[in-house]
């Protein structure tokens, strides 16, 4: 007896992979902000081993994310086959059924051909035929079957830019952000890179970077967050906003989920302004 797989049960667990990973990068994004805005006023070593240990939360979350995003490729692609194998049951249950009728159909012509044989025979014996009996031919039944069946090609979707080239995009694009709300702000790009799942593989890299400056006026942060979302759409990125002005810092989080990966950010609230970012998933060219 067959498992049967549920097509329900994998769509949820899709989205949920696909929810908490959108979760983790937003969360990442906001707390390399919250960590450059503390560092501003916190010096010494104990500055130091706070930046390492948000480095290595950083690195650990950015490994969680790659996981959940494999689980997602590997529920979909399970799904795939899933759908595949259904249809080849299902054309292997038909070439069944036209095969049976091809056996009847020829059972039956061999049936007549032998009755056929039996009584020419007979009224030959019996003298009923003329004294030159006539050729009679009889066509032997033929048959000929094909089955032939073809899997759908898998290839895995994802960029082949290069790193370089992801890296670029990225901060080009938060320079465009940076630029929507003119003022002092104080980059850290890191173009070095972190873990990602590149086309379910596990061995890809994508870049990070952040700019930040103090608090906006209650109405430069509504026209950033307006021009923000239009340039989220009209890139065709998701666009989700996080609305927690009615806390103390009256925050808010503006995502963009672009393709492959790539993740941009505006917060905003009484304690600064960050605009942050990952780039595409892109391929380590040292394999790591």
């Amino acid at each position: 007896m067959g498992i049967t797989f549920d097509d329900g049960a994998a769509d949820a667990l899709i989205r949920a992979a696909n929810s908490a990973d959108e979760v983790m990068r937003a969360e990442g994004g906001f707390l390399t902000g919250s960590v450059d805005q503390a560092l501003q006023h916190f010096k010494g070593g104990y500055a130091r081993l706070f930046e390492a240990a948000c480095g290595i939360r950083s690195d650990d979350r950015g490994r969680l994310a790659g996981v959940l995003t494999a689980l997602a490729d590997d529920v979909r692609e399970a799904r795939l086959r899933a759908q595949q194998e259904k249809a080849r049951q299902k054309e292997l249950a038909a070439w069944r059924q036209r095969d049976d009728v091809r056996k009847q159909v020829l059972n039956r012509r061999r049936i007549t051909a032998t009755v056929f044989a039996a009584c020419s025979v007979f009224l030959l014996v019996s003298g009923c035929f003329p004294t030159t009996p006539g050729n009679s031919d009889t066509a032997n039944p033929s048959s000929s079957q094909s089955n032939s069946t073809s899997d759908l090609p898998i290839s895995g979707e994802g960029t082949t830019m290069t790193p370089e080239a992801a890296g670029s995009e990225l901060f080009g694009l938060l320079d465009e952000i940076q630029a929507m709300a003119p003022g002092e702000w104080t980059n850290k790009d890191v173009p070095a890179g972190g873990y990602c799942n590149f086309q379910g593989t596990g061995g890809g890299k994508e870049f990070g970077g952040s700019r930040t400056r103090g608090p906006l006026g209650d109405t430069e942060r509504e026209t950033l967050g307006q021009k923000v979302e239009e340039f989220y759409k009209s890139s065709g990125y998701d666009v989700k906003v996080f609305d927690q002005s009615t806390a103390t810092n009256k925050l808010i989080i503006t995502n963009g989920f672009g393709p492959d990966g790539l993740v941009l950010q505006v917060y905003t609230g009484d304690l600064g302004t960050t605009v942050a970012g990952n780039s595409r998933c892109v391929a380590d060219p040292q394999g790591k």
